[in-house]
């Protein structure tokens, strides 16, 4: 950065109030002339801008503009993110300008202006600022106000205003780069961003420019012709009128693409390599090359993923323990309308549904008139409604011995009464099991266990076995249950459409493709677990559509609603004789909880041991009189008690709210 007009780059950081800008002039040699361009406006709003005023959530590219083309309501986020922002992968985020200058000034010096609404006051960022691929300088930003800003009330900020000032001799007639670059710190919100230059500075036009932001090949074939072909996805961004370009890759003619004014997506397909390749992809248009990019492509997995969709049970937590067990039952009667829509489909795009845990399950049978009870066990022999062993998500490590075969013991009675298959069981939410549960699972028919553990809270390290299947071994070594932890609680948090079919480069389905092939996992068959929402939430009604049209586009990787049961036995078919086999303990890490509770916590616990005495001395003395239905009810409502549910959302924040008390004495 030793360089001579580093000598003319200064910054200026102030915390200004929100005032709406004009021509910045001034008397002196080389003075400023009115903005030469402008992004959005100086008022302390962020509402002209893309994504506001609170959708940072939906953040999915970082801005590239095109002045005299690009829309600041689709193209400049308000949002831009730093490396300690998690939400967006902890990276540095660059957002760039592009601009024609007619006229460029040899003297004085063009002056880039952010104004801010906020910055993360814990943790602002400092952003560097590079002009036509030099490094102009690293600038520190002032700690903001309030995280409610990014939220959607930009008044809650704390206004700041960066002055950057560039040497003219760093820009040039023609096409110029300036980028915003957020290299340490969280995020920042936009007000405006503005550039000034030299009164004889005069703007240019970009007439027919086009400009190749990234190139990505995705782990996608398509099939054409009868040929598997390479998904290649670049970002273009176009300046000057629409056209039908010319598209060549290593100089074989691809399909033409349309160019329109402004930044789109191009899918391009190549042809599918053995072995990584270098590949060149170039735009022309009448004769007249555009654009030219390179990459490298590689060999791409034939992946086939099983999409296990259900519905995550909380009785309680998020609405009152009589309103959950209604939603739940009201979301069996929405699965079986949903499976009845789309008999017709495909049969990987067909409705199928877990509704996790057989707590539910039970309430429904019991109230459901013969009629239903018909259709919906029906609907379980036939594969579309998958029912898992397990009553509820249990903290393992609470349950004696007795109470682990209590767990499963309605799973049994359904097989016995019913005839249905129930050969596997979920647990979600719960971070850590007992070895226990492995010849409980067993001894009782289940061989295949699917495991969603909470992502964040309090897990230690449970999720280091995130998509590392293996066979986990009873403490006696006679029995073994076949476990995978899917990498994510639930993957498609509020549908798969949107964020598959609109943009599937920014799913997170291709997004985990990637990092298992860094991984070097090694299996070509992949379980994603799907709830709608994270906790007793609906089946979503979308995704046998989804699913269906994915599989039209896409040849791999192969999409299937599936269940556990579907999944694991191929799985075991498949890669069985090579699965790793695990002894001990799987550390449970949320049973400390029962601290909490220790009074009623013990009284579970005497209950317990009253119910296996009294059982023993009902068999011994008066086996006819055995109250069956009464000690089913009593290990039920132990079982219950043990679940991972502990209470109200605000259990700990409110704990003598009407919310939490009422959950408490249910």
């Amino acid at each position: 950065m030793c360089t001579s007009w580093m000598s003319a780059v200064s910054l200026t950081v102030s915390l200004l109030a929100a005032v709406a800008p004009s021509a910045r002039a001034d008397s002196s040699p080389g003075a400023l002339r009115a903005t030469l361009w402008q992004i959005g406006d100086v008022d302390g709003d962020t509402s002209e801008l893309a994504l506001a005023p609170g959708g940072f959530r939906e953040f999915a590219r970082d801005a590239f503009y095109v002045v005299g083309t690009s829309n600041p309501a689709e193209d400049w986020p308000y949002v831009q993110p730093g490396p300690r922002d998690y939400w967006q992968g902890n990276c540095t985020h660059t957002f760039t300008v592009v601009f024609g200058l007619g006229h460029a000034a040899r003297a004085g010096n063009y002056r880039l202006v952010l104004d801010l609404v906020d910055t993360r006051a814990q943790d602002q960022p400092e952003l560097e600022i590079v002009c036509n691929e030099h490094v102009v300088g690293r600038y520190p930003t002032l700690p903001g106000g309030s995280d409610r800003s990014i939220e959607g009330e930009p008044h809650q900020g704390r206004p700041q205003q960066i002055v950057v000032e560039i040497a003219a001799e760093l820009l040039h007639e023609g096409l110029n780069q300036l980028d915003v670059r957020t290299v340490s710190g969280s995020w920042l919100l936009y007000d405006a961003v503005s550039f000034d230059g030299p009164g004889e500075a005069t703007m240019g036009d970009l007439d027919d420019a086009c400009f190749v932001r990234s190139v990505d090949p995705l782990p996608c074939l398509v099939e054409q012709d009868g040929e598997l072909r390479r998904v290649v996805l670049l970002d273009v961004a176009r300046a000057g009128e629409a056209i039908r370009a010319e598209c060549e890759a290593n100089g074989q003619r691809m399909a033409p693409v349309d160019l329109k004014p402004g930044r789109q997506d191009v899918e391009i397909y190549v042809p599918a390599v053995e072995k990584p390749t270098p590949l060149q992809i170039t735009f022309k248009h009448q004769g007249k090359a555009l654009a030219t990019t390179e990459t490298t492509v590689g060999p791409v997995r034939r992946w086939v993923v099983h999409l296990l969709h259900f519905t995550h049970v909380d009785i309680g937590y998020t609405n009152y323990q009589e309103e959950i067990e209604r939603l739940h039952m009201g979301f069996i009667d929405q699965a079986q309308e949903l499976i009845a829509k789309t008999d017709s489909y495909p049969p990987e795009a067909r409705f199928k549904w877990l509704p996790e845990q057989l707590w539910a399950v039970e309430s429904y049978l019991n109230q459901a008139d013969e009629q239903k009870r018909r259709a919906f066990i029906a609907q379980v022999k036939a594969g579309r409604i998958g029912l898992c062993a397990l009553y509820g998500n249990a903290l393992t490590g609470l349950y004696s011995e007795e109470e682990l075969f209590a767990l499963v013991d309605y799973g049994l009675r359904l097989r016995r009464e019913y005839g249905v298959k129930i050969d596997s069981a979920m647990i979600t939410d719960v971070p850590g099991y007992t070895w226990g549960l492995v010849p409980v699972l067993a001894q009782a028919g289940i061989r295949y266990l699917s495991l969603g553990p909470n992502p964040i809270h309090r897990i230690g390290w449970t999720r280091v076995w995130d998509d590392r299947p293996f066979y986990w071994v009873s403490p006696s070594g006679q029995h073994k249950v076949l476990c995978w932890m899917s990498g994510g609680y639930g993957w498609f948090r509020r549908g798969l459409g949107r964020d598959l079919l609109q943009r599937p480069w920014q799913s997170r389905l291709l997004a985990n493709l990637d990092e298992l092939e860094q991984q070097g996992y090694p299996y070509d068959l992949l379980q994603m677990r799907h709830d709608l929402y994270s906790d007793n939430g609906p089946p979503d009604a979308e995704l046998s559509d989804v699913v269906r049209q994915w599989n039209v586009k896409y040849a791999y990787p192969r999409l299937i609603i599936s269940t556990p049961s579907g999944l694991f036995a191929e799985f075991e078919r498949r890669y069985g004789a090579r699965l790793p086999v695990v002894r001990g303990d799987f550390t449970p890490y949320w049973e400390d909880g029962a601290a909490s509770t220790a009074g009623d916590t013990a009284l579970n616990r005497r209950a317990v041991e009253q119910l296996v005495q009294a059982q023993a001395l009902w068999a011994m003395l008066d086996p006819r009189a055995y109250p069956v239905e009464q000690v089913y009810a009593g290990w039920r409502n132990a079982v219950l008690y043990d679940e991972h549910t502990w209470g109200a959302s605000n259990s700990i924040s409110e704990p003598d709210s009407e919310f939490a008390v009422k959950q408490a004495a249910w």
